[in-house]
Order: structure tokens, then C-alpha cells, then sequence
């Protein structure tokens, strides 16, 4: 069960890999504009 689960959760973060980076990004950037 756990590892059913831990391949799930690995294939999503694969997948949606490019779209973190870009959230990561658009966060980081707001924050050195925003000063915080």
C-alpha cells in the first residue's frame, strides 16, 4: 500500500515537474518585488 502510494505520488510530481518550476519561479519573482 505504501509504495502503491509513493508511485503515485512520484509519477504526479514527474508529470506536473514543469509546471513546480514555473510556480516556483512566478513565487520567487513576487517575492523579490513585493520585498518580503
Amino acid at each position: 500500500l505504501y509504495y502503491c502510494a509513493y508511485e503515485k505520488a512520484k509519477q504526479m510530481l514527474q508529470k506536473n515537474h514543469r509546471v513546480l518550476e514555473i510556480f516556483v519561479e512566478q513565487l520567487l519573482e513576487y517575492e523579490m518585488l513585493s520585498g518580503m
